[in-house]
């Protein structure tokens, strides 16, 4: 019997960002991190704010709690 690929549902960004819902663990590596200045839709981010890019979805995360602030799909 051929073994069945298992996929990680972890690494998988969800679409269902909320508010006070914390950033996976993934997610919240550098390479996700954006300046605000890439998009016209994001504001300039308040102290201990970081954006995030995953998938399309543009998440303001607390950069001390790792907690969905807002997001902009």
């Amino acid at each position: 019997m051929p073994k069945q690929h298992l996929v990680n549902k972890a690494e998988q960004p969800k679409r269902d960002w909320k508010s006070g819902s914390k950033v996976p663990t993934q997610f919240q590596a550098k390479h996700y991190k954006i300046d605000h200045k890439q998009s016209k839709k994001l504001a300039p981010p308040k102290a201990n704010q970081t954006w995030i890019k995953v998938n399309g979805d543009y998440v303001l995360m607390d950069s001390k709690n790792h907690k969905v602030i807002k997001f902009i799909r």
